[in-house]
């Protein structure tokens, strides 16, 4: 492959770092964007100066420097721009801006090429990873904000909940949990937990009913169910006819009508199913940007896979529990995300605790809320579910009804 040349543009960066020592000034751009080797050590010195609170001049940058570069190079970016007008500096802010975004593009470009012609290249894993550099470039990580912009928004919004008490997040539907959560917050990790069989989809599909219901738009990922299986389960929960009836298929008439009359309704909600065991965090995020969803369920999470090479599988689970955090984060919305406990959780009756979770690594630390699903008895139609983390709001125990039949959650009302 032929060697490729970078964009630059060096005179911009010159020109740039002209107007920064004239004006006293710390570069407002990422210190790589500076792509000749002299201007990366000038524009980092200032930015140190920044950070120490000291004078940024002439003297202080040579002498931070300490013959790294000519002191007859520093000054002969003075006479480059006569008079460095705001206009000015960010004309040049904007052109080597530019040119660094180009750099990553045609790095990025080189390396999907390159990677495109192995025997095991995955195009739907390359497309992600080019689009990713894309999402990176168009919102850049500089991206610091005065706090004298957003306090007033702030308090304004503050305000208008005190006029009209409204939940922030979406809904899950029970109430107690809503209102320990202020519903699934946008930019937030949820994970629910239980061990197997104790009702950790249905859970996630009433919400995802729920949320549907109340116009969002709801991604299921599947790892483990079908997306009819999926379906049948959400059609149980609607018309109340037992499962293993319909699976059976020993329905009356009267119920294939009511599951007829479900279907229909059903069918209208925003709710669109991926069903892919093993899917890594790469494509999750990849179908998460086309789909661009308010409410993303992973069911579950220790049978998702992560691209890249692990000491352990505590290791690749704890990536991605990070991954999902960030792209909770990066499209600010909330990620539900279901998982497992581990063995020793699983031969007791005890209620579950953080470190049950299975190759926990850093779910519990990545999660804003981690939601336990506790059962006194495996035939209980009372069951406990356990917010054991909440990273904005109270922890405790709300007890809501198990409806086995239908595989759905009720809110308990106590006289």
């Amino acid at each position: 492959m032929k060697t490729i040349i970078l964009p630059k543009d060096i005179e911009a960066e010159a020109d740039l770092l002209g107007c920064y020592l004239l004006k006293g000034l710390a570069p407002a751009l990422p210190l790589e964007a500076f792509y000749h080797r002299v201007h990366f050590l000038i524009a980092k010195t200032l930015s140190n100066l920044k950070e120490s609170s000291e004078v940024i001049s002439v003297e202080t940058v040579v002498n931070k420097l300490k013959k790294k570069v000519p002191v007859s190079y520093v000054i002969k970016l003075l006479d480059r721009v006569a008079a460095p007008t705001p206009e000015i500096i960010n004309y040049y802010e904007r052109r080597v801006a530019n040119f660094y975004s180009l750099r990553l593009l045609t790095q990025t470009c080189a390396k999907v090429i390159s990677e495109a012609h192995l025997d095991d290249a995955d195009p739907i894993e390359l497309a992600t990873y080019l689009q990713k550099i894309a999402y990176d470039i168009e919102t850049p990580k500089d991206n610091a904000i005065n706090i004298s912009r957003v306090i007033p928004e702030l308090l304004n919004d503050i305000l208008q909940k005190v006029e009209n008490p409204t939940s922030p997040g979406i809904q899950t539907g029970l109430y107690d949990i809503d209102k320990a959560l202020c519903g699934l917050m946008e930019g937030d990790l949820i994970i629910i937990a239980a061990r197997p069989s104790f009702g950790k989809t249905a859970l996630a599909l009433n919400i995802a009913q729920t949320a549907a219901k109340a116009d969002h738009k709801v991604l299921i990922i599947s790892c483990e169910m079908t997306i009819k299986q999926l379906l049948t389960r959400f059609l149980v929960q609607s018309t109340g006819i037992p499962y293993h009836l319909v699976m059976g298929g020993r329905l009356t008439k009267h119920q294939c009508n009511l599951l007829s009359q479900a279907a229909s309704l059903f069918a209208k909600l925003p709710i669109q199913i991926v069903d892919s065991s093993g899917i890594s965090d790469i494509e999750t995020e990849r179908i998460i940007a086309k789909h661009k969803p308010d409410l993303v369920i992973v069911d579950y999470l220790q049978l998702m896979t992560a691209k890249g090479n692990f000491t352990n599988r505590e290791c690749e689970i704890s990536y991605l529990s990070r991954s999902l955090k960030a792209i909770a984060k990066r499209y600010s919305i909330p990620v539900l995300v279901l998982s497992q406990l581990n063995r020793e959780a699983s031969k007791n009756k005890r209620r579950p605790q953080l470190h049950d979770l299975r190759e926990s690594g850093a779910i519990e630390q990545d999660a804003d809320v981690v939601l336990f699903i506790h059962k006194p008895s495996s035939d209980a139609t009372t069951v406990e579910l356990i917010v054991s983390k909440n990273r904005n709001g109270p922890c405790g125990i709300v007890e809501v009804l198990w409806d086995k039949e239908k595989m759905e959650f009720k809110n308990l009302f106590k006289g």
